[in-house]
């Protein structure tokens, strides 16, 4: 299942959720209101591999050094 952002324009509520294919209609914030879908800049990886990230631009030795990169340019982890 696609895991996608979404944020909330009335309180400000940002959140990851993971969302099937057949449940595309409206999400709804903590607080009632709509959620609006964001979409992110960059990718995430579930299985490390060494390579060429397309989603940070660089090439990826270790999960070390993808994570300080990740914390360099500002994102977030999506999971752990």
């Amino acid at each position: 299942m696609p895991l996608f952002e979404f944020k909330c324009d009335a309180c400000g509520n940002s959140e990851d959720r993971i969302v099937p294919h057949r449940m595309t209609g409206e999400q709804i914030c903590e607080c009632g209101e709509r959620l609006r879908r964001v979409f992110s800049s960059y990718t995430f990886q579930f299985d490390f591999k060494p390579g060429f990230d397309v989603g940070l631009g660089e090439y990826i030795a270790t999960k070390r050094q993808r994570d300080d990169i990740v914390a360099k340019k500002g994102l977030r982890r999506i999971l752990s």
